[in-house]
């Protein structure tokens, strides 16, 4: 399965609701509400505002070496 592709200038991520992870562990809860789960996993995966560092600078970083290498597939 692939999650993410390019679509023109843009990187789409695509996850599917059955790989959002509902179960108790290893949080120590049960969602029985993934529908409301997913618009909540959403909000976290847009908002920016927290002032912490971006959830996807990591990712950046870790395909920078593989360009650079010519490692990155097309």
């Amino acid at each position: 399965m692939t999650i993410a592709t390019v679509e023109g200038d843009e990187i789409v991520i695509h996850i599917p609701v059955t790989a959002i992870s509902c179960q108790p562990e290893p949080r120590g809860f049960l969602v029985t509400d993934a529908a409301a789960l997913v618009l909540h996993v959403a909000r976290e995966i847009s908002g920016e505002d927290t002032g912490e560092r971006p959830w996807i600078e990591p990712l950046v970083e870790a395909a920078i070496p593989l360009t650079e290498t010519g490692r990155a597939q097309r």
